[in-house]
C-alpha cells in the first residue's frame, strides 16, 4: 500500500518531541504494510473513511482509499487538541 502524509501531517510531527515522534514515524509506517492494525478505530462524525489509532495519549488519524490502494496520514498529536477542533458547537 502506498503511503501519503499530509503537509499540515507533517508540520505536527516537528512539533512533537523526538522519542515521541520515533514511535509515530514506526506507526505511520507500519500502516503502510497493515492499514487497520490491531487498535485502530473507525472514526465517526470525522468524514468517510476515517480511521485513527493510539499511540499512548496521542492519536493518528487517517484515511484509507481502497481504489488507490493509499493510506493517507491526515492529522497527528495530542488527542485533546486533535478533537477539540472538530467537536459540535
Amino acid at each position: 500500500m502506498d503511503l501519503c502524509v499530509t503537509y499540515s501531517a507533517k508540520k505536527q510531527l516537528k512539533k512533537i518531541h523526538p522519542e515521541e515522534r520515533k514511535k509515530f514515524l514506526r506507526t505511520i509506517a507500519q500502516l503502510a504494510e497493515e492499514a487497520r492494525p490491531f487498535g485502530y478505530r473507525k472514526m465517526r462524525g470525522y468524514g468517510i473513511l476515517h480511521y485513527r489509532i493510539k499511540i499512548g495519549s496521542c492519536r493518528i488519524i487517517y484515511r484509507i482509499e481502497q481504489t488507490h490502494l493509499l493510506v493517507l496520514c491526515v492529522e497527528l498529536g495530542h488527542r485533546d487538541s486533535l478533537y477539540e477542533e472538530k467537536s459540535p458547537k
